[in-house]
């Protein structure tokens, strides 16, 4: 970088500071796959993630939750909290099997885990793969989208106070590098994102 350029960069961000706006770092990113259940994603590093994969008949059968790297979060997380306190706005991932086939309309019909808003669905593709996307209301507000490609229902989830937190900003990028294809075939090893072994 040019030393014009370094001299432009500072004055912007001493600019942003001025007004009020945050100045946050670009995140690294990070690496997820389920090769059994056909997912790859990556996401910043500035989340911390937890999975459980509760077997191919569980329910679901893949749980993945991200919050923010932060140890408040990370230890509501891991469950080594001593006080009862609500858990933090997350993202989260739910793999279940669909034997019925469910459409993502269908899927979001016969759930009852969602006190589901007034906001007209919309739309979305992920991973190739066309879907549905709801706003819910509860602690907290927040969105999912439901995939169906097959015999699994993919169901990724955000959370919010406000939804230009940190996850509400994450969560379409999470989207947009997601990997789906059949299950067991191999997508979701670590090649897939970018080609290349890691």
């Amino acid at each position: 970088m040019t030393s014009k350029a370094r001299a432009a960069l500072s004055l912007l961000c001493l600019l942003l500071a001025d007004c009020g706006a945050a100045v946050m770092p670009s995140a690294e990113r990070r690496y997820f796959g389920a090769p059994r259940d056909g997912i790859a994603f990556d996401y910043p590093d500035t989340l911390h993630l937890q999975s459980r994969d509760n077997g191919p008949d569980g329910i679901p059968r893949l749980a993945v939750v991200m919050v923010e790297n932060q140890p408040l979060n990370v230890a509501w997380l891991a469950g080594e909290l001593t006080e009862a306190m609500e858990g933090p706005p997350l993202i989260a991932l739910d793999v279940y099997n669909n034997p019925g086939r469910l459409d993502p309309a269908g899927w979001i019909a016969q759930s009852t885990n969602w006190i589901i808003s007034d906001k007209p669905r919309e739309s979305v593709r992920v991973g190739g793969q066309p879907g549905l996307v709801f706003y819910w209301d509860g602690l907290y507000a927040g969105k999912s989208a439901v995939v169906r490609p097959a015999y699994l229902c993919y169901v990724f989830s955000v959370s919010w106070i406000d939804p230009q937190d940190p996850l509400g900003r994450a969560f379409p990028d999470l989207l947009a590098s997601v990997i789906l294809g059949p299950p067991g075939d191999g997508i979701g090893q670590k090649q897939d994102i970018d080609g290349s072994n890691r």
